[in-house]
């Protein structure tokens, strides 16, 4: 039986970030692709273009806790500058800097040095909407998230110039 595809985008953000990253990492591009179809993600949205190498990490781990996690997560990742940071409910709820997770006292709480209130997109956004919020907010990666905020992937600045760049091919196509 066949499950609608909001539930299963809310099953994805429902399950570990590791979990998640193994199941994308065990398909083929054809696969993904599929899956990302499957999902109701079209190429020229959040959720076709977005990345699941991220590092999502516990509120409730100290910063020495945090920092190993790190080490054991990062070299599988697109972006290791920006840690976001989860609820127990798996909600993404703030991001982290590695810099101020570096200088930050190992026995304070990941989630005492996070920044509120993340900006981030669900999938169904078209990516010349993302684009702008990363240009407006410099930002390195953008988050995707369900309605539940339950993460589901990232986008990446690298990801977002392609797609200026394809955008701005087609408008030069037009005008020919």
């Amino acid at each position: 039986k066949f499950m609608q595809k909001d539930n299963v985008a809310d099953l994805l953000g429902d399950i570990s970030t590791d979990r998640r990253k193994q199941l994308f990492d065990l398909m083929s591009g054809g696969d993904k692709r599929t899956l990302h179809e499957l999902l109701g993600y079209s190429e020229d949205t959040a959720g076709g273009i977005m990345t699941t190498a991220y590092i999502a990490l516990s509120k409730n781990l100290t910063i020495s806790e945090a920092i190993q996690k790190i080490k054991q997560i990062g070299p599988r990742t697109e972006v290791i500058e920006t840690i976001y940071i989860l609820n127990d409910q798996r909600q993404l709820i703030g991001t982290a800097d590695l810099r101020d997770i570096l200088i930050a006292d190992n026995d304070d709480m990941l989630e005492s040095i996070m920044d509120t209130d993340p900006i981030s997109v669900e999938p169904e956004v078209d990516q010349e909407s993302v684009s702008r919020l990363v240009a407006k907010y410099d930002l390195k990666a953008i988050p995707v998230v369900n309605k539940r905020k339950g993460m589901l992937g990232i986008i990446t600045v690298d990801d977002i110039i392609d797609v200026i760049n394809e955008e701005h091919t087609e408008d030069l196509y037009s005008m020919a």
